[in-house]
């Protein structure tokens, strides 16, 4: 069951079209975790975007209220993560390895 992993991770909210009955259940499964496991969302769309990726601006509010509440944000741009990972990727050619 997904709401017992210690840690879930979600990967590209918004990159295919969710239907109103998985949101409604993506919606359950954080409530189910709230404050009881960690989970990690990745998504290319900003909070702004997610109503109309999960289709209602309401259950967005209550979705963001949970995974925001006791955890933590990380708003990471693309050319962000692409330098991070040239700089691992150049000490690690340095390193030989």
């Amino acid at each position: 069951m997904l709401t017992h992993p210690a840690l879930l991770v979600v990967d590209e909210i918004g990159y295919v079209p969710v239907s109103q009955d998985g949101a409604v259940l993506f919606f359950q499964l954080i409530n189910a975790r709230h404050e009881g496991a960690s989970t990690v969302l990745t998504s290319n769309r900003g909070f702004e975007e997610w109503g109309g990726v999960l289709g209602d601006e309401i259950k967005v509010a209550a979705l963001l209220d949970r995974l925001l509440d006791s955890g933590a944000h990380h708003d990471l741009r693309a050319s962000e993560v692409h330098a991070a990972a040239s700089r691992v990727l150049r000490a690690s050619l340095r390193a030989g390895r």
